[in-house]
């Protein structure tokens, strides 16, 4: 008797909760598709978070739709067993991706899946910190058009932001990248903050476009890293900085470029790069390690 109870309650409790979900799923189709502001706190979801499937799509070109959400979307200490998805690619060429027009915060949440943004645009705040990623996480080719941050973000598999725009300013201070990550390619317009950051795992920042001031203060690479052909419009900090083996090479520096009290485990190479001010103090690097050729 007691065992059957103990099965009915079961029961009951899960088909309760998936019951929930599928409610909160569908507050939230029937939000966006009302143009109706999201704000959802302390919920778990266990199933994937498909924006695209919530609102029909448009055509924008051959082969590419558009899903457009009016709504200001916020998530706070919330977690997210199931993929979140606003991208999809379906292998022959055809591709819909998602254009928030307002806000989107995914504040103090928790990834379990994969996270997959590609291609999508943010026309209002995108915040994301305090935020865990357990899966593989993908912004490749996203412009963010406000304040942009992932503060505080612990990424724990491989990262992806190649050819991403960001039109003002960024932080991603604080962050901890575990795995591969990868901003090659990408534009930041504004002010950037990469402050004590630390990685983990090959870290990718080369032919980036840093058109605002950039800082990587008290940032650890602890593996091999590149900032190769990248373009600093503004002032580089790279203030107590540990470097592993780090190439540089190729670098354009157009603002003032500071290197003070940083550390070199294995390699610095700053081969071919041009400082237009003046060239920055390097003096107190074990020159060993440190390869200059060619520097203007």
């Amino acid at each position: 008797m007691k065992l059957t109870l103990f099965v009915l309650v079961t029961i009951l409790a899960t088909t309760c909760a998936s019951s929930r979900v599928n409610s909160e799923l569908k507050s939230l189709e029937k939000s966006f598709n009302s143009g109706k502001d999201v704000f959802v706190e302390n919920e778990t979801f266990e199933e994937t978070i498909d924006f695209i499937s919530m609102l029909s799509s448009n055509p924008v070109s051959d082969g590419m739709r558009q899903v457009r959400i009016a709504s200001s979307v916020t998530f706070r200490d919330c977690t997210f067993t199931g993929d979140v998805i606003a991208f999809k690619d379906d292998g022959e060429g055809n591709r819909i991706y998602t254009t928030f027009q307002s806000n989107v915060s995914f504040i103090n949440c928790t990834f379990k899946g994969k996270v997959h943004f590609r291609a999508c645009s943010v026309g209002g705040r995108a915040v994301f910190t305090g935020s865990y990623f357990e899966e593989e996480v993908n912004f490749e080719e996203c412009t963010f058009a406000q304040n942009t941050y992932f503060n505080r973000c612990m990424f724990h598999k491989e990262l992806r932001f190649q050819n991403a725009f960001f039109m003002q300013r960024t932080t991603f201070m604080d962050a901890e990248f575990d795995a591969i990550t990868s901003f090659q390619g990408a534009t930041f317009n504004s002010a950037t903050q990469f402050s004590n950051t630390t990685y983990a795992d090959y870290a990718d920042f080369s032919k980036v476009n840093w058109n605002g001031a950039c800082s990587f203060n008290y940032a650890e690479l602890a593996e091999k890293s590149v900032f190769n052909n990248s373009f600093f419009m503004k002032t580089a900090e790279f203030i107590s900085v540990k470097f592993s083996h780090t190439e540089m090479m190729h670098c354009r520096f157009y603002g003032g470029a500071s290197f003070m009290n940083a550390t070199i485990e294995t390699q610095l190479l700053l081969d071919d790069c041009f400082f237009l001010l003046e060239q920055p103090d390097l003096s107190f690097f074990d020159q060993d390690k440190l390869s200059l050729k060619g520097i203007n």
